[in-house]
C-alpha cells in the first residue's frame, strides 16, 4: 500500500464515531503481513476487505484463496498496538472526552484525535506507517 492511501485510511479511521468492521478489514488488507497469519502469508495475490470485517485473498489468476476475519483495530487497543511500527514512541490520552494518540519521537505532526483511544491508536498507527513508507522511499 502507498504512503498516501495509509494516510486516507488513517483519517477515515480519525473521523468514524465507533467500532467499525469495514474500517477494520480495510486496514487488514493494507496492512497485509500484520493482519494475515504467518501460514496464510505464502500465498501471492490482493487482500481484499469487506464491509463484514473480513479479509480474502484475490490469487494473481484470479481465483479465491484464504477467507479471514479481520482484527478489531477500531475497537481494541491491543489490535491498534500491533499496527504501531516497532522501536516507537506512543502517546495516548483522553482529554474533555476526545482520545488523542501520537506515533515517534517528534509526532506533533502526525497527532491524531478521535472518538475513542483505539480509533485514535489506529489513525496515528497508520500515519506512522506512512511516514515509515515515506522515509524508505527518500532514502533509494
Amino acid at each position: 500500500m502507498k504512503a498516501d492511501e495509509l494516510r486516507a485510511l488513517a483519517g477515515k479511521v480519525a473521523a468514524a464515531t465507533g467500532p467499525d468492521r469495514a474500517l477494520d478489514a480495510a486496514i487488514s488488507a493494507a496492512v497485509r503481513l500484520d493482519a494475515v497469519p504467518e501460514w496464510a502469508r505464502m500465498w501471492a495475490g490482493e487482500w481484499r476487505g469487506h464491509d463484514d470485517g473480513t479479509v480474502h485473498m484475490i490469487h494473481d489468476d484470479g481465483s479465491l484463496g484464504p477467507h479471514l476475519k479481520a482484527r478489531e483495530w477500531t475497537a481494541s487497543l491491543d489490535a491498534a498496538m500491533l499496527l504501531i511500527p516497532k522501536g516507537q514512541d506512543v502517546m495516548l490520552a483522553v482529554m474533555d472526552g476526545v482520545a488523542y494518540a501520537g506515533i515517534g519521537k517528534e509526532r506533533s505532526d502526525d497527532d491524531r484525535s478521535a472518538a475513542t483511544p483505539a480509533l485514535a491508536l489506529t489513525a496515528a498507527a497508520l500515519l506512522a506507517r506512512a511516514s515509515l513508507i515515506d522515509s524508505q522511499t527518500e532514502t533509494m
